[in-house]
């Protein structure tokens, strides 16, 4: 699942006013987003039944790195990551074009946090249902201000707030790219025109 290309063609598309191209390129991100959310829902209703919450358990779910994509802390973390790749992936289109690796490290950077926010919420869910006692959830999440069911709906939250955070800081530093660089909207559709536009 590529989320970079979409994400790459409503930005051009909203700075050049191509507005079939940002339909087109929000539609199609669209629908990553629930194709990534609905895998992490179906992991989450898979691997939740076998979990456990003892320390040296084979399947200690969710882990560390799940739960720490709900911390608030890691939006803050998360700023530098998503303008340079915005940056990058601006300086790479404008310049020949982004390499695929570029492309596939930041997919890989946006993927996590919505696959991620899925499975909480089946875990957040099965919790609220009974389908384990309260002590299982404590072993994971110690704040208890808001009550443990709710902690874990948050944190699939925030998991996904980060997502998007990353995505509007990727455009927001993407256009400001395109701008210095010089790309606009033109008359023509000759490669010479593009060619200018990139230099």
């Amino acid at each position: 699942i590529s989320m970079m290309g979409p994400i790459l063609g409503f930005t051009l598309g909203a700075h050049i006013g191509d507005w079939e191209l940002f339909r087109v390129s929000v539609r199609n991100e669209l629908k990553m987003i629930a194709i990534s959310w609905t895998a992490g829902v179906v992991m989450g209703v898979l691997f939740f039944p076998m979990a456990s919450a003892e320390p040296d358990a084979s399947l200690r779910w969710p882990t560390k790195e799940m739960t720490g994509r709900g911390d608030v802390v890691n939006l803050i973390a998360s700023i530098a990551v998503a303008i340079a790749s915005g940056v990058v992936v601006g300086v790479g289109v404008t310049s020949g074009g982004v390499n695929s690796l570029v492309g596939t490290a930041i997919s890989a950077s946006l993927l996590p946090p919505v696959v991620n926010s899925g499975m909480l919420a089946v875990f957040g869910l099965a919790l609220h249902s009974g389908a384990r006692p309260v002590e299982f959830a404590r072993a994971h999440f110690e704040e208890q201000q808001i009550g443990v069911y709710d902690r874990v709906l948050v944190d699939a939250g925030v998991s996904f707030g980060l997502f998007l955070l990353n995505v509007v800081l990727i455009f927001l530093s993407c256009s400001a790219m395109f701008k210095i660089k010089g790309i606009r909207a033109t008359s023509h559709s000759d490669e010479d025109s593009w060619a200018r536009n990139r230099a």
